[in-house]
């Protein structure tokens, strides 16, 4: 369910939101050994409004190819916390430089089937940027408004078969100029959405027919 959108929301407002997020049913949580990693959510600020910043990733990487992203990574050595690896992938594939992200405060940790724990960390983008792509990496660059994003008519649950026989519900957006937000990134735009009180989130049906 949308909940009544603040046009108005203020980072300040965003970044106390963040420090008690909301649960959210059917999120998987990160258990036993897995590899440790960090996505960042970017917001750009438009006016009274919101919109987030996403990636296509190319065919020619490890893992999800070709799907909606958020910029992030696996945390490295020299990674000193999951904010640090989180800015340190967003300017390796897009060129946003660190210092033009204000950070805003994390959500709760995820686990994907790939074999990541990830920790999405939400900031803004306070200075202009020209955005490039790392060519190996990433095929583009796109914003969508946080309002579309909150708006339960552009989302729904689907039974989702993958590749390796496993499946279970999963969230698809409806297609936003021809990208389709599914999966993990939809899961972390969902808690996101729920910290700030956009949205009630539905839970996943509880059997497939």
């Amino acid at each position: 369910m949308t909940l009544p959108v603040k046009m108005s929301l203020s980072p300040e407002q965003i970044a106390r939101a963040l420090a008690s997020p909301c649960p959210l049913e059917g999120m998987p949580v990160c258990q036993g050994k897995l590899t440790q990693a960090a996505v960042l959510i970017p917001l750009i600020r438009r006016a009274e409004s919101w919109e987030v910043l996403f990636t296509r990733r190319t065919d020619s990487v490890e893992n999800h190819k070709g799907q909606v992203a958020f910029p992030g990574g696996a945390v490295e050595e020299q990674d000193r916390t999951p904010e640090e690896a989180a800015l340190r992938e967003a300017w390796e594939e897009i060129g946003l430089p660190p210092e033009s992200v204000q950070v805003l405060g994390r959500l709760p940790r995820l686990s994907t089937i790939t074999g990541y724990c990830v920790t999405p960390v939400v900031g803004e983008i306070v200075q202009p940027v020209t955005f490039h792509p790392a060519p190996a990496e990433v095929s583009r660059v796109f914003q969508v408004p946080l309002v579309w994003l909150a708006d339960h008519r552009n989302w729904e649950w689907r039974w989702y078969t993958r590749l390796n026989g496993t499946a279970d519900w999963v969230i698809f957006y409806q297609p936003y100029e021809g990208e389709t937000i599914w999966g993990v990134t939809a899961m972390i735009l969902h808690s996101f959405l729920c910290a700030i009180g956009w949205m009630n989130p539905a839970p996943p049906p509880v059997n497939h027919s």
